[in-house]
């Protein structure tokens, strides 16, 4: 600081310069001198209050000496006593004095300038740090920050510290668990008692106080992990079992916990009971078991594409879905879910194989829909297609109706296609056996055509010959390009993206120019009921002229089912019905009938109106006696001969199909069959008024059928209704109808046959067949049909 205006300027302040350290030591040496400041008395004793840490930073700025000689300045234009006197009393001025001289703001002799002491006051100069006071101050202020900062620093390393001793025991708590054994805890809980040899072996008491004492132990260690997991989770505040689970993730030594096999092996084995005895119950634990259960639970899609390769219908999937909810799970998609992903799917087939909008229904390219069916099979089957020797192709269709009741008219027909192959010799027989097997489930099924409407002659025609007819008569015979070339039958297979054989798009390949590396072969056939090939083929049922979908016997000869023929040489009767396939029982049961003239069934079915002359009959006498047929003698046979005359169809015809590729559906066969049983069963109760004890038979046998109206307006029975009529309601119904016990036992015999024959036609696979059952089943046949006319003695018994 510089030397101060000295307060007398007319003396000669140079000669007081030296005299100032002398005034100074005068000055306060003086004994008579007196200041006393009583404010400052009356707090002497009492500690400075610290001021908040918070505080201090912008205290000491606010009175740092560049602000106060800011706001001096900004103050003294406002000021009304700028150029004032003021009045201060002696012992003021003493005080004001000894002030500047603590300060040191003197005159050139030495004497305590207070003219300039007060104006430095003014500016602020007291609580500046060049000022004795103000570094007071500020060094109180500091002081005080310190301390509060060593004050919040000591309260950190307390907490620190008990965070350690409470960690120092978790640490003692671990090495004791650490020389803990399976024997030591159990003695522990349950002392002076023999250990079992594992915790399995414990009882269901011992084994909880066992658990509790191990809870207590591993608590510590708990606290620990948990603690970990958390502080190792990016979030903090993520589920611990959730961190645990990313860490079962990752590929462990096995022995180590986070080992997911190990570990998931011995949680799942000993939780199993509590979850089953708890997930009823509890929301949160069946939502948590269901979140592991979707991994083993196929996702919507795959279910949708599942239900339709496996043609299950919503339905059906609804009340699998019903039945787990009821149960309290819902680990299956919602039949919503998956009914949307199947309408998807269903679109993306349409718009990738294209969909024909027909007369009375929908239907997919039939060339394109063969190929992509093929395609499906021969992947889905394994199949090498350079060991198929051919392909067959088998179109099954039936009308069902739409509605709850039998009465409905709502009704569609649905033409669905499964495919089958020829394999070379040296193919495995047992991977044959497995795709013959495939083609009889409904896996193998794909529709190509859906008429809205009952499959009759015109809608039959208008929405499957006249739009299908020509390509499937393409795949099935050569046929001429516009260009001259021919495009072979079958199906072209060339090499696709991935270098693999597919005949997608192959015949469009061929007829543009590339050549096929290989073609086979395609036959087609078909599968239905009787009245749908009546309407196939444009037949009208028994009115038609010719009554036989197969042969052309007219509807005036159907019942004619046997004629006279001569034998061509001596042989025995024996040898004779072994040729023809018939038991000689039914031989004699044939000729002799005949020989009883116009009256006899056998007469009447005669073919052409053929009569045995006397010397056939004295023949036939002799024969039965000797066990021999002559040369040129004349016997009555069951009619077999219709190989020249089968019968051609010209909707077949004109595509290149016949009527041996048309397989009759083997339980409307037996239905048909059944129904005629039933018929005779009418007719003769009604002949008898018995009718309502045969009802009653029919209803105890679990069959819901009425026997009333007139006889052709008989429903018609269901699969179950022919099983129950053969197996329960039959053999009861003889009992009631038929009084001679011979005839009846020959009745029960001939039931009997026809269900051996029906035992043998049910079989899938030829494999099933024993060689007996081969061997006989024609000979089975004949003898049911001879046994049937010989019995009823009725022509309209014959058909149903």
């Amino acid at each position: 600081m510089g030397r101060s205006k000295p307060l007398h300027p007319n003396r000669d302040n140079s000669a007081n310069q030296a005299s100032a350290p002398r005034f100074f030591k005068s000055f306060f040496s003086d004994p008579n001198r007196e200041f006393r400041l009583g404010h400052v008395n009356d707090y002497e004793n009492v500690a400075p209050c610290p001021l908040h840490p918070n505080h201090m930073g912008a205290f000491k700025t606010f009175y740092s000496f560049e602000n106060m000689q800011r706001l001096s300045e900004e103050g003294r234009q406002y000021s009304g006593t700028n150029g004032r006197r003021f009045t201060v009393n002696p012992q003021s001025c003493r005080g004001l004095e000894f002030l500047a001289a603590f300060e040191g703001m003197v005159d050139n002799d030495g004497i305590p300038d207070v003219g300039i002491f007060v104006r430095r006051i003014g500016e602020g100069y007291l609580l500046s740090p060049h000022s004795i006071f103000g570094k007071t101050i500020q060094d109180y202020f500091r002081i005080c920050l310190e301390n509060e900062q060593i004050r919040q620093a000591n309260a950190y390393l307390l907490q620190e510290n008990q965070e350690l001793r409470k960690q120092l025991q978790n640490v003692q708590s671990f090495y004791d668990m650490k020389n803990m054994s399976f024997e030591k805890l159990w003695n522990l809980s349950f002392t002076g008692r023999e250990c079992p040899s594992n915790i399995d072996s414990m009882s269901e008491n011992e084994k909880q106080v066992y658990l509790k004492s191990v809870i207590s132990a591993l608590q510590p260690m708990f606290e620990m992990f948990e603690c970990c997991l958390r502080q190792l989770d990016s979030s903090r505040s993520g589920s611990v079992g959730k961190m645990f689970g990313y860490l079962c993730t990752l590929p462990h030594r096995k022995k180590s916990l986070f080992h997911l096999e190990s570990f998931l092996d011995g949680f799942s084995s000993s939780l199993k009971d509590t979850l089953k005895s708890r997930i009823s119950s509890c929301s949160t634990l069946r939502t948590s078991v269901e979140k592991i259960a979707s991994c083993l639970i196929p996702d919507a899609s795959q279910i949708a594409r599942k239900t339709l390769e496996d043609g299950i219908f919503h339905s059906n999937l609804r009340k699998v879905h019903e039945m787990y909810s009821a149960l309290g799970f819902s680990l299956l998609p919602s039949c919503t879910r998956i009914s949307r992903v199947r309408a998807q799917i269903k679109r993306q087939v349409v718009a990738a194989v294209g969909m024909q909008d027909l007369a009375e229904g929908h239907g997919l390219p039939f060339e394109r829909r063969t190929e992509i069916h093929f395609t499906a099979y021969l992947k889905k089957g394994g199949i090498n297609v350079l060991n198929v020797v051919r392909f067959l192709l088998l179109i099954a269709f039936d009308a069902v109706r739409l509605g709850s009741s039998a009465q409905s008219k709502t009704s569609h027909c649905d033409f669905t296609m499964s495919s089958a192959a020829v394999f070379s010799p040296q193919t495995d027989r047992k991977f044959i056996r497995e795709q013959e097997d495939h083609l009889n489930s409904l896996k193998a099924l794909g529709s190509f055509l859906l008429i809205c409407a009952n499959d009759t002659i015109q809608n039959v025609k208008r929405n499957l010959w006249d739009v299908f007819g020509p390509p499937i008569a393409a795949l099935l015979r050569d046929i001429v390009l516009p260009n001259g070339k021919i495009l072979k039958a079958g199906l072209h297979f060339h090499r696709d993206a991935n270098n693999e054989l597919s005949c997608i798009g192959g015949r469009e390949r061929t007829a543009a120019g590339e050549e096929p590396e290989l073609i086979v072969p395609l036959g087609l056939y078909f599968k239905g009921d009787m009245k749908g090939f009546w309407n196939l083929v444009a037949m009208k049922g028994i009115r038609d002229k010719c009554c036989c979908l197969f042969c052309n016997v007219c509807s005036r000869t159907r019942h004619m089912m046997f004629h006279i023929v001569d034998i061509l040489s001596d042989q025995s009767v024996e040898q004779f019905c072994s040729d023809r396939k018939m038991p000689v029982d039914d031989f004699w049961t044939m000729n002799e009938g005949a020989m009883e003239g116009g009256a006899n069934i056998f007469q009447q079915c005669m073919v052409e109106g053929q009569v045995l002359n006397q010397s056939d009959k004295s023949a036939l006498q002799r024969s039965k006696i000797t066990g021999m047929l002559q040369r040129g003698q004349r016997v009555v046979v069951l009619k077999q001969e219709n190989e020249s005359i089968v019968r051609e169809h010209d909707i077949l015809t004109e595509f290149g199909l016949t009527c041996l590729q048309i397989i009759l559906c083997m339980l409307h066969m037996e239905m048909r069959i059944t129904t005629c049983f039933v018929t005779w069963c009418y007719k003769t109760a009604q002949k008898l008024k018995l009718l309502s004890a045969v009802q009653r038979v029919l209803l105890e046998s679990g069959i819901n059928y009425c026997l009333e109206g007139a006889i052709d307006s008989l429903p018609n029975l269901d699969g179950d209704q022919c099983a129950k009529m053969l197996n329960i309601a039959l053999p009861k119904i003889l009992d009631l109808l038929v009084d001679d016990t011979q005839v009846r036992e020959q009745f029960k015999k001939t039931f009997e046959n026809w269900t051996s024959v029906l035992h043998t036609l049910r079989k899938t696979h030829i494999s099933e067949l024993a060689n007996e059952e081969i061997e006989t089943l024609d000979l089975r046949i004949n003898s049911f049909v001879i046994n049937w006319v010989a019995l009823t003695g009725d022509k309209q018994m014959f058909s149903a």
